[in-house]
């Protein structure tokens, strides 16, 4: 059974900067939490099929992948567990279209999560969710937080 939600951040910065730090995978492990490292696994230009292995806090592994990627606008990373496969879409947009020039630039984050439990483990998808969602949540605040650090060293 597939259910999910979709949950969104405004944050100060043209959306050409927040998708350089969104897709800077080095810096994956500051704004998502229970990953210490975060390392794309093979070479080239990223899109649809390019792979990441993710290490989480208790040391497991877990391999990643992108299913789409709309270049400076939208990723989906997907990752399969033993309980669910989810789906992360995080999608930019610019925020700017009424608002003055001489206002800094803001742009909106959306994460829209899918999730995806089969069998007995239905049974715990309002707790998976739930838990998923406060991850979620962390998620965008954290981007929002080491995004301004990462931004200053730019």
């Amino acid at each position: 059974m597939i259910s999910g939600f979709t949950l969104q951040h405004s944050i100060d910065s043209p959306m050409s900067s927040l998708w350089d730090y969104l897709v800077d995978f080095d810096h994956g492990h500051n704004w998502m939490p229970h990953v210490i490292s975060l390392k794309r696994q093979d070479h080239g230009d990223l899109g649809r099929g390019s792979r990441l292995q993710a290490t989480s806090t208790t040391g497991k592994l877990q391999d990643w992948r992108i299913s789409y990627l709309d270049s400076g606008r939208s990723i989906c990373l997907i990752s399969k567990h033993l309980w669910a496969d989810t789906a992360y879409t995080y999608s930019l947009s610019n925020t700017q279209s009424s608002q003055p020039l001489n206002q800094p630039q803001t742009s909106e984050i959306q994460l829209r999560l899918d999730c995806r439990t089969k069998g007995i483990v239905n049974l715990l998808r309002p707790f998976i969710l739930w838990s998923l969602r406060r991850i979620c949540q962390a998620q965008l605040a954290n981007i929002q937080q080491h995004f301004q650090t990462f931004h200053k060293e730019t």
